[in-house]
């Protein structure tokens, strides 16, 4: 047993490995993180960061922490009026950041949203996806000169595991490229299933919904209609749960705590992640056991996606398969699932010269 075993402080060095030859002297770093939500407690810890951000300021770097505004509406509110869902204000978003331990004092750098105020501006770059054909990225991180996605490996209900891919793809995109990438379409209503409760009235920041006749109607015309190779991944595979960081009701590991992995390549770092959780013991009384996958070395990430996603009101037929989004972000170069995973030990404490 290794007593003096630090895994924030072999995430800081493993942050810096993979940094040290693409963050240059003055350079603006995007520190792309999660904040979490109101009453999810399943995040990257604070500490985490923080030494990830003072390992940046050590290469000569600038750095800044930032999540990405919500696409959505509030859904549900506590006890006390406070909205679950409250990354879709600068407001709200900032005051959950600060709950959940995320501000410039305990960063010691500035912590913002990557977007504007209201979530309407983006920076938009043509792409060639299968479905997607252009994407709008959230405006600081589009302008910074290096962006670092630190993210917290988990399972997923929609795409069975969010980690790098899902940090940068979704968690980078401006609540405008969010709506594409979840529903591919022009904003529209279902009168049928419109109550007439206005909800949606309140949380729209341009003003382009409208209740017409006890219904709400669509403003069209009030709607808002590269880093090169400076980007690298650190994914945290640590506190692995059933649900994303944007839900509040996460459920409890699946699998014991794997360690921190880190690589210039998302596609790479993510399969590793999904094999190693596969290749792991499930945690008794999780999610994993009422799935049927404690034994090591069984598909349990989609089982447990499969079993979240069929208990999700308005769930569709499609079964979630980490397998789709690997194989498309490999189709369209983003990387391979061909890895070699290194295992690396930085001494700690660290030894003075």
């Amino acid at each position: 047993m290794v007593y003096t075993y630090s895994l924030i402080y072999q995430t800081k060095e493993l942050a810096g490995k993979v940094l040290s030859d693409i963050v240059s002297p003055g350079d603006s770093v995007a520190v792309k993180i999660h904040f979490g939500e109101r009453y999810s407690q399943y995040y990257i810890r604070p500490i985490y960061v923080r030494k990830v951000v003072d390992k940046i300021k050590e290469l000569g770097g600038k750095p800044f922490v930032c999540d990405t505004l919500f696409s959505g509406a509030v859904v549900l509110r506590d006890e006390a009026g406070e909205p679950l869902w409250s990354r879709r204000t600068f407001k709200d978003g900032l005051e959950t950041a600060a709950m959940n331990g995320f501000t410039q004092e305990t960063m010691g750098c500035p912590v913002m949203f990557a977007d504007d105020p209201n979530g309407t501006a983006s920076v938009q770059k043509p792409f060639e996806g299968r479905y997607i054909k252009q994407v709008y990225i959230a405006p600081a991180i589009a302008e910074a000169d290096v962006l670092l996605s630190f993210a917290h490996f988990k399972c997923h209900d929609c795409m069975a595991i969010g980690g790098a891919l899902k940090n940068v793809g979704v968690g980078c995109s401006s609540k405008q490229g969010k709506w594409w990438i979840h529903h591919g379409s022009k904003l529209t209503v279902d009168p049928s299933k419109c109550t007439g409760c206005g909800e949606c009235v309140s949380v729209c920041p341009v003003g382009a919904i409208e209740m017409v006749k006890e219904k709400a109607h669509i403003i069209p015309e009030k709607c808002i209609d590269h880093f090169g190779g400076k980007v690298a991944f650190v994914n945290l595979a640590m506190d692995i749960v059933p649900l994303c960081d944007c839900d509040p009701f996460q459920g409890v590991p699946v699998v014991p705590d794997l360690g921190v992995l880190a690589s210039k390549d998302p596609v790479a770092v993510d399969r590793a992640c999904v094999d190693l959780v596969n290749a792991s013991h499930g945690i008794p009384g999780s999610m994993a056991e009422a799935a049927g996958v404690l034994q090591p070395g069984v598909e349990k990430i989609n089982a447990i996606a499969k079993m979240r996603w069929k208990a999700t009101p308005g769930a569709t037929h499609v079964t979630p398969d980490w397998r789709v989004m690997l194989k498309a972000a490999e189709r369209v170069g983003l990387g391979t699932q061909r890895y070699k995973l290194v295992k690396v030990n930085f001494g700690f404490p660290p030894q003075k010269n």
